[in-house]
């Protein structure tokens, strides 16, 4: 075995733990390059990787002092007692590597610069753990979930939103009617669609923004306000740095809700800036939506890979970061809500995906939580899933879900309502089932056309006499939210529909 020189020189860099106070640590996956001369096994890769990113030499410059042991000026290389095969190392920085003024932009290019190098054939980067002293950089949450709630009146149960589209045909009249009666049948946020900023044609900024804040003013100013709640409009500002703020003032001052941003195309630290800027004491305050949509060119595992697998046989093949990183990140910059995939959706099918709302509702921080959001044209019978998943803390977004319904837009809004305000956070699958259940006895005409796959894997119970009293006695012991409640106390096939 040829000798890693470079190895040799800096070994007394690989250590077992550092003061987590005095570093930034980046967590990484990483496969050793072993074609390289010479081949390069885990521990020789992770300190060039060091080096590079601490250095940006391997070697310091003739007039920089520094000593091959210097850990508080090199930094550190981590890795895990046991087989090395697994890949998982952790690149301990010191802080100097980075500064408030430069912010996330910084300490992600950092991070990810590290892929630019031959060191490693593949490099997964999972994670960035920040000090206390940096984590003071950022404010995180302006509003977070608590705030979006008192704006809108919504305590416990999950926010619903109707996403506006569409692209393909639609007159503005069609779509505001359509918004008209999504609000009707009680959903809490008109969500404009993640790809459409400014098109042109009837949709285009300008006159779609104006449209439906005047309708949601107008709504506020009627039905909502006798049902103590208020709706609001999530206006899509993913732009370029300065055109963003632009719309985002036009947004704020048509009397817009808030704001969705994709933080992957235009930056974190760009969004964390016009975050920043919405702070204006005149300003009425802001809601801030991220979406990452387009990470998935860097955060797709090819491999594959698929929930269940024990992480000792499953491969982080090839290169990129988490969704885990890239909704944190998000929270940093301040985001209130952050799209985190959803279940039943292809996306969340795939590991890495599969715990980003973790990362919004951390207990090692001050700041505060972010709603998680799940869009992905959500189906009535996935709501379920997403909040056994999820929590309560989370906002439904769909289009088709309720604008197909057989009987309109407004009824497709209700339905959804129906449900979500019967879900806490206590529920079982088995309660949630008998909670449809019933809600199809109580409200067919409304519940039944949505139902789908559900009845066929419920037909058993179903020809057997699955009846509404049914599911009451099976829900007679659940700590149950008013609205469920009242639907259980209801008697009659069609009360209240």
């Amino acid at each position: 075995m040829v000798r890693d020189d470079i190895l040799h020189k800096y070994r007394r860099l690989i250590v077992n733990d550092v003061p987590g106070e005095r570093f930034i640590q980046y967590r990484y996956r990483i496969t050793p390059n072993h074609t390289s001369d010479p081949p390069l096994e885990i521990r020789g890769a992770a300190i060039r990787l060091l080096l590079i990113l601490s250095q940006r030499t391997i070697v310091p410059l003739g007039f920089e002092d520094v000593r091959k042991s210097d850990i508080d000026t090199i930094g550190a290389v981590l890795v895990p007692p046991g087989p090395s095969g697994t890949g998982s190392i952790t690149i301990a920085l010191p802080l100097h590597i980075a500064s408030r003024r430069e912010g996330l932009t910084q300490l992600l290019l950092t991070a990810t610069s590290a892929s630019e190098y031959h060191y490693t054939s593949e490099i997964w980067l999972e994670d960035i753990v920040l000090p206390p002293t940096v984590m003071q950089w950022f404010k995180g949450p302006r509003l977070g979930v608590e705030g979006v709630r008192s704006l809108l009146g919504i305590e416990n149960r999950p926010l619903l939103g109707y996403v506006v589209k569409s692209r393909t045909g639609a007159s503005l009249s069609a779509v505001i009617n359509s918004c008209w009666q999504a609000l009707a049948g009680g959903v809490d946020l008109l969500v404009d669609d993640l790809l459409a900023t400014d098109p042109d044609g009837p949709l285009s900024f300008d006159k779609r923004v104006g449209a439906i804040c005047e309708l949601v003013r107008q709504f506020n100013a009627t039905t909502a306000v006798s049902e103590s709640r208020r709706v609001g409009y999530l206006v899509n500002v993913g732009a370029s740095a300065w055109k963003a703020e632009e719309y985002m003032v036009a947004a704020q001052t048509a009397g817009a809700f808030g704001c969705l941003v994709d933080c992957f195309t235009m930056g974190f630290g760009n969004v964390q800036e016009l975050i920043e800027r919405a702070e204006q004491p005149t300003n009425t305050p802001l809601a801030f939506f991220a979406t990452n949509m387009g990470s998935g060119m860097m955060g797709r595992n090819p491999d594959d890979e698929r929930l269940g697998q024990p992480e000792g046989e499953r491969r982080f093949l090839r290169t990129g970061f988490s969704e885990t990183l890239t909704a944190k990140l998000s929270r940093l910059a301040g985001a209130d809500g952050v799209h985190t995939g959803s279940v039943g959706s292809e996306c969340f099918e795939i590991a890495e995906y599969a715990h980003t709302p973790r990362a919004l509702r951390p207990s090692a921080d001050i700041l505060r939580p972010s709603f998680a959001v799940t869009e992905g044209d959500i189906q009535f019978t996935q709501v379920p899933d997403n909040v056994l998943e999820m929590g309560t803390d989370i906002v439904i977004e769909t289009a088709s879900g309720i604008a197909n319904h057989p009987a309109g837009v407004e009824q497709g809004a209700r339905a959804y309502r129906l449900l979500v305000g019967c879900l806490s956070d206590d529920l079982t699958r088995d309660d949630v089932d008998e909670i449809v259940n019933l809600l199809r006895h109580r409200f067919p005409e409304v519940i039944e056309p949505v139902l789908g796959k559900w009845k066929l894997d419920h037909d058993e119970r179903i020809r057997s006499g699955w009846n509404a009293e049914t599911s009451v006695r099976a829900l007679s012991a659940v700590d149950a939210t008013e609205e469920l409640k009242t639907l259980m106390s209801q008697r009659g096939r069609r009360a209240n529909a």
